[in-house]
C-alpha cells in the first residue's frame, strides 16, 4: 500500500470494496494477508482483523537478497501451488527472473494459458456441468475424466459423469413426499465397475474442512462403500492452507468407509491435464 486515504471513512470503504471484489465476506474463518517486509501495513491489518478475527500477517523473511537456493525452492512451491510445478521449462524462467513478483506474475500466466488450453479439450464434450458448479469445480472434474482415461485406460462409456451411483442398494435409497423413492447420492465422477468413485472439493464457502466433509460423505458412506477407491480431488492451493486437517480428514475417511477403500486426497496437474495423487490411506 503505497498511501493511505485520507479519511478513515474512505479507508474503510476501499477495504470493504477490496474484500467484496476478492469475494471474502465477514462469515469467513480466516485470511491470510501476504506483505513485502519493506512495506508497514499494520493500518491496514488493524481493520482487516475488525472483519475477519482470524487473521494471520505472512511478512517476507528476507528484505532483498534471497539465497539462491531459498529462491528456488519458493519458486517451486508457488508453482506447485498453482498447479504448474510439472512444467520444467517455465521453473526455469521463473527462476531466472530473479524477483518474486516477476516470477509468481509469469506462473500465474502460465497457469492461465493451461487453463484455457482445457476449454479447447477434447474430452470436454464428455464432462457435463451443473448449474450454479464453478468453472473451477468444472475444470477439476474434466482433469479428473482425462486421468481415468490415460492412466486407468478406462473408455468415455465407462466413465459416468454426475450420475445417479450404480448398483446401489436400496436401504441408501429414501422417499420423497409422495412416497416414492428416489436416490440422493451423485458422485462427480466414477466408473461402471465400481471401482472408483471421484470426488471435486474447492473448499469454497466451507469454514472447517474436517467437519463440513465428513458430514457430507457419511450420507454417501453405503454407496461408497461399494467402490474399491475414493479420490477427493482439490485446490493445491487449498491443500496448503488445510494440510493439517486435510490429513486427518483422510485417516477418518478411510475408517469411515472402511481399511480395504483405498482414500485418496489428489491435486491437479494443469500442464499435464491429469490429477496425482498426494496422500493415501488404507490398502486393498
Amino acid at each position: 500500500m503505497e498511501s493511505e486515504p485520507e479519511s478513515g471513512e474512505e479507508f474503510e470503504k476501499s477495504l470493504d470494496d477490496l474484500m467484496m471484489e476478492m469475494g471474502i465476506d465477514l462469515e469467513e474463518k480466516k485470511l491470510v494477508v501476504f506483505c513485502p517486509s519493506t512495506v508497514n501495513i499494520t493500518q491496514l491489518f488493524r481493520e482487516v482483523e475488525k472483519r475477519v478475527p482470524t487473521s494471520f500477517k505472512l511478512i517476507s523473511k528476507y528484505d532483498k537478497e534471497i539465497p539462491k537456493l531459498e529462491y528456488k525452492k519458493i519458486i517451486h512451491a508457488l508453482a506447485w501451488m498453482l498447479s504448474v510445478d510439472k512444467s520444467a521449462d517455465d521453473l526455469k524462467v521463473a527462476e531466472l527472473r530473479g524477483d518474486l513478483d516477476e516470477a509468481f506474475t509469469y506462473l500465474v500466466r502460465r497457469r492461465i494459458h493451461f487453463i484455457s488450453g482445457l476449454s479447447e479439450d477434447e474430452d470436454l464434450i464428455y464432462v457435463h456441468g451443473w448449474e450454479g458448479e464453478s468453472e473451477e469445480h468444472f475444470k477439476l472434474k474434466l482433469v479428473a475424466y482425462k486421468t481415468l482415461k490415460s492412466d486407468y485406460l478406462y473408455k468415455d462409456e465407462e466413465i459416468q459423469v454426475e450420475q445417479e451411483a450404480v448398483h446401489i442398494d436400496e436401504h441408501i435409497y429414501r422417499r420423497d413426499e409422495g412416497g416414492n423413492f428416489f436416490l440422493h447420492l451423485v458422485p462427480d465422477l466414477q466408473t461402471t465397475d465400481r471401482k472408483i468413485w471421484v470426488e471435486i472439493e474447492t473448499l469454497r464457502g466451507i469454514k472447517d474442512p474436517l467437519i463440513g466433509l465428513i458430514q457430507k460423505y457419511q450420507r454417501k458412506r453405503s454407496a461408497v462403500e461399494q467402490f474399491e477407491e475414493f479420490w477427493l480431488i482439490i485446490p493445491s492451493f487449498e491443500i496448503m492452507v488445510h494440510k493439517t486437517a486435510l490429513k486427518t480428514l483422510l485417516k477418518r475417511l478411510s475408517a469411515l468407509f472402511g481399511r480395504k477403500i483405498k482414500v485418496s486426497v489428489m491435486h491437479p496437474d494443469l500442464v499435464n491435464r491429469k490429477v496425482r495423487k498426494l496422500w493415501q490411506f488404507g490398502t486393498m
